[in-house]
């Protein structure tokens, strides 16, 4: 309020006006008595008060009815919704977002509780909410889910602030409305991007680990690892159960870890290129084939398998081979003995040629055997191999591009880049060893001249790789032209299944 002193102040302005615009006005009572004169002095003293009062009544409501216009703009197009309820919460004024929002007209919305248009199963939440802003004075935030039955119900985040009286009786609430349904559709669809890569490491045939950097040496080389995550194949191999390796460092879990597994780590986080390497772990008492990719700059996942069976039978076949070479050896001795000692003496050299004779029969009986065997085994492991790719072509292939195709995190774009990567560092020895030895066909052009072999069609091909039908078309010339097919008339298929 303002003080006596400004309002003494304004009617003597008022007044000193009003005697000027008199003075400027021509006199009408020159014979009129004195107090006669006064009297009419000081009604028109009055009227020009009144005159210019009215003239900044007239300014004050032309900015008024500006700063109404502006301040009705800037409600009615604000983007998001603001409404206005009474004590009883029923809404009494909404701009046009409010109604949007609301999915219905302004004037069937009028004198209308806004708990009706809130989706089953909220009700409670806002009303609670409303209650709460009445009782406190303070504002209450809450998402809430919007029911429509016209559209689709929609999330929005719901602001409510009470204006009471002295009493603290609500005069009325204020209600803002942001629609966020945008941002619940995108974490609902991460959420379920989340759970899908959980479930596709967790299901993992190989054991997978993700780990964080513990500890550096004076040389800055790593010296140990905490374990972030493990799937189930990792607990079956190393009988570690999640709750007790998750949080725990290598060196505290498996205290015989062999320093070159964490050369290994530290060269990959180095070179920024994944690496493979495979040997012996004390703790585990296993053989196994390790693979390390960096993540960023303090973390790395690894993958591993158990090739222990693999290295027996490895081992075994090389003690099979050494033990047959030095028969085979021992044998070639005795004969050249015999030789020279049956030289030295004729006769009884032609006595036991029959015998030797008979004994050279079974040494390439042996040796045709042991042929035979190797032959063998190798006809199995090509099977095994080829099995291998085709099953990982047609089962995990197409999962991996459906996967890659849809709205990933980049944690999990980088988790999915290294199934992949590993993928083809298991089955690339596999696949070239299908195609001949000798033409010179890059990575891309055998890995498709395999899929043609085993009777993939171009568009098979091209949804397993996930490329353009012309790419592959583009790959079917150039291995043509690398085999010398390209003037024959050869089914490239039967070509390529003839290769051994």
């Amino acid at each position: 309020m303002r003080s006596n002193d400004d309002s003494t102040h304004k009617f003597d302005k008022l007044r000193r006006q009003a005697e000027d615009l008199i003075q400027n006005r021509p006199s009408t009572a020159v014979a009129e008595p004195a107090d006669i004169l006064e009297l009419i002095h000081e009604l028109q003293i009055h009227q020009a008060e009144l005159e210019i009062q009215n003239e900044e009544l007239k300014q004050a409501q032309l900015e008024l009815t500006d700063l109404y216009r502006k301040f009705e703009d800037i409600y009615e197009f604000a983007p998001c919704g603001y409404l206005n309820l009474n004590a009883k919460g029923l809404i009494i004024s909404i701009n046009l977002a409010g109604l949007k929002l609301l999915d219905n007209s302004r004037k069937s919305i009028l004198n209308t509780g806004l708990s009706r248009f809130v989706a089953a199963g909220w009700t409670d939440s806002f009303l609670k909410a409303l209650r709460q802003a009445g009782q406190t004075g303070e504002k209450q935030s809450l998402e809430l889910q919007l029911g429509s039955t016209k559209k689709a119900q929609r999330w929005v985040l719901a602001e409510i602030q009470a204006d009471r009286m002295d009493a603290d009786v609500v005069k009325q609430f204020r209600v803002m409305l942001v629609d966020i349904s945008s941002k619940k559709e995108i974490e609902v669809a991460l959420q379920a991007s989340e759970e899908k890569y959980r479930k596709l490491f967790n299901d993992m045939v190989g054991c997978a680990v993700l780990l964080e950097i513990a500890e550096h040496n004076d040389s800055g080389k790593i010296t140990d690892l905490r374990i972030l995550e493990v799937n189930a194949a990792c607990e079956a191999l190393t009988g570690i159960q999640r709750d007790q390796a998750v949080g725990g460092s290598v060196r505290q879990i498996l205290p015989q870890t062999e320093g070159h597994w964490f050369e290994m780590v530290d060269q990959a986080m180095r070179n920024h290129q994944p690496i493979q390497i495979e040997g012996y772990h004390r703790d585990l008492k296993k053989h196994l084939l390790l693979s390390g990719f960096r993540l960023d700059d303090k973390h790395i996942g690894i993958t591993f398998i158990d090739i222990s069976a693999h290295k027996r039978i490895q081992q075994d076949l090389e003690v099979q081979v050494k033990k047959r070479t030095s028969e085979l050896q021992t044998s070639n001795l005795n004969l050249r003995k015999e030789i020279k000692s049956r030289e030295r003496i004729q006769k009884a050299l032609q006595k036991n040629s029959l015998e030797l004779e008979a004994q050279a029969a079974r040494l390439q009986e042996a040796n045709a055997a042991l042929k035979v065997l190797l032959s063998q085994y190798m006809d199995e492991r090509r099977v095994l191999e080829e099995k291998v790719v085709s099953n990982i072509n047609e089962l995990i292939r197409p999962n991996l591009a459906r996967l890659g195709s849809g709205n990933l995190s980049q944690r999990q774009r980088t988790l999915l880049d290294a199934v992949s990567s590993n993928l083809d560092n298991i089955i690339s020895p596999m696949s070239r060893r299908f195609i001949l030895e000798g033409s010179q066909l890059t990575p891309a052009q055998t890995q498709v001249a395999d899929l043609i072999r085993q009777g993939k069609t171009t568009k098979e091909i091209a949804e397993l790789l996930g490329v353009a039908t012309s790419t592959v078309d583009f790959h079917r010339i150039n291995i043509r032209r690398s085999l010398n097919l390209t003037k024959k008339r050869v089914n490239l298929q039967a070509y390529l299944k003839a290769l051994k």
